[in-house]
């Protein structure tokens, strides 16, 4: 960046939050306009627009003018901008914001599709977003690195303890002549309590002949499929079992509040 600064921005395409676009010019001379501005061969322009006019979708509105197209061209008509010249990194702030669902969900797809050719890094305060495009997070905290890393790996990170959500159905009766171990005079709650790991076991709720129960183990255990074998083996029929996992959010508000509750002792 110190040596060379032009060379470095050439290939980098930028998307600010509130992307500024002339408003008095159409879509296909505002593109043309930036591939002039960077540097693109004049003989290669016009197949440069049209080749991002396609990939970002305003081939169909090439011709309007920007300050007529709605919110979500818009955003789209910056992707395009940002993408002339085919820079190897495209930095994205708020990408999203101000959009409808369904414009959301077409950026985020094509924000995806954009992510498997070039460095993408993505800016913004939608957490769900980040887990949805990004393969790599970084949790800033008063402009310091709080975290990095997959969303996976922060949630191992914390060393939380794990959350299990399960529902079974009502216990089978033991068939005449199988030998009854013990297990049969026992509750869920006492079968999944006495399992090594398991720190607590609570049953959260009863509908429809189904019981809900929530378990929680300790740090870095994987205790799913023992669980599974100690349902079956006690004649509960096992009906789901999934993991409560931490959400981006989760993550971010505890890491602040460990360094907020560091920052004051």
């Amino acid at each position: 960046m110190a040596d060379d600064p032009v060379a470095v921005k050439r290939r980098i395409g930028y998307l600010p939050e509130q992307v500024s676009l002339y408003p008095d010019l159409r879509v296909e001379e505002l593109l043309r306009f930036v591939a002039e501005i960077k540097g693109v061969a004049r003989r290669q322009i016009k197949d440069e627009i049209e080749n991002k006019m396609s990939l970002t979708g305003v081939l169909g509105v090439r011709r309007r003018l920007v300050g007529e197209l709605s919110k979500g061209f818009r955003q789209r008509l910056g992707l395009a901008q940002a993408l002339v010249g085919d820079p190897d990194v495209l930095i994205l702030d708020e990408p999203t914001n101000g959009l409808d669902p369904h414009q959301i969900i077409e950026i985020r797809g094509l924000i995806r599709e954009l992510g498997r050719e070039r460095t993408l890094i993505l800016s913004t305060h939608i957490l769900p977003e980040a887990s949805l495009l990004c393969g790599r997070v970084l949790i800033l905290n008063q402009g310091r690195i709080a975290a990095e890393g997959r969303p996976s790996d922060l949630e191992r990170g914390l060393g939380e303890r794990q959350e299990i959500l399960l529902r079974v159905g009502e216990r089978v009766s033991r068939q005449e002549g199988e030998a009854d171990t013990g297990s049969s005079r026992r509750t869920l709650e006492e079968i999944l309590g006495a399992l090594p790991g398991v720190e607590w076991v609570e049953k959260t709720g009863e509908e429809n002949r189904t019981a809900h129960y929530t378990l929680q183990t300790t740090p870095f255990e994987d205790l799913r499929a023992e669980i599974s074998r100690r349902v079956v083996e006690a004649g509960f029929p096992l009906l789901e079992l999934s993991t409560k996992r931490l959400s981006l959010e989760d993550i971010f508000l505890r890491l602040v509040t460990t360094e907020k509750e560091a920052a004051s002792s």
